[in-house]
């Protein structure tokens, strides 16, 4: 009885996690995967939208989780971990991909990186090697730091890279952010 209550419960947590992932809109450009989706968890749209670019695989879909929506932007509260959720497909056999996380604020001319605790994107939800037309969700958080300036316009760009040439952004998307207390 009590295996069952932990099954049921483990159920109902998997079901309340998944259904805290919302869809963003986004833009697909030159990609050579197919994107299926790209999603943010705690992300809702409302009057605004992310704005996504530059994949080379066909993206499904994009979601984000900790990322509320606020006059089309993603908002990251400094001391939180936001994950994003990448649906892919890729249009060739691959095997393996590397994450990197870049950002530049508004008016800068410079991009900084963002520290990935792993960046070996086959170690979050995508079992390597890719196989061409296969479907895949890749799912990673970033730390944003306590000692992150506050601010209202940042350039995030989320790249999955062919790990053996770092050229090939098979993943790219651009979304704006801003950065609270």
């Amino acid at each position: 009885m009590m295996a069952l209550f932990r099954n049921l419960f483990a159920a109902a947590l998997f079901v309340g996690i998944l259904a805290a992932f919302e869809p963003l809109n986004y833009k697909d450009c030159k990609s050579t995967f197919k994107i299926n989706s790209v999603k943010a968890d705690g992300c809702p749209q409302e009057n605004g939208k992310c704005v996504f670019k530059q994949s080379t695989f066909k993206i499904n879909s994009v979601r984000a989780d900790g990322c509320p929506q606020e006059n089309g932007k993603c908002v990251f509260k400094r001391g939180t971990n936001p994950t994003i959720k990448i649906s892919f497909i890729p249009d060739r056999d691959l095997p393996k991909l590397k994450a990197s996380v870049r950002s530049k604020i508004s008016g800068g001319s410079t991009f900084t990186t963002f520290s990935l605790n792993n960046d070996n994107a086959c170690e979050h939800g995508i079992e390597c090697p890719l196989k061409a037309g296969q479907t895949y969700e890749y799912t990673q958080s970033v730390e944003i730091v306590n000692t992150y300036p506050v601010v209202d316009d940042v350039q995030v760009n989320w790249v999955l890279s062919d790990e053996d040439d770092s050229n090939k952004k098979e993943i790219c998307i651009v979304f704006l952010a801003k950065i609270t207390e």
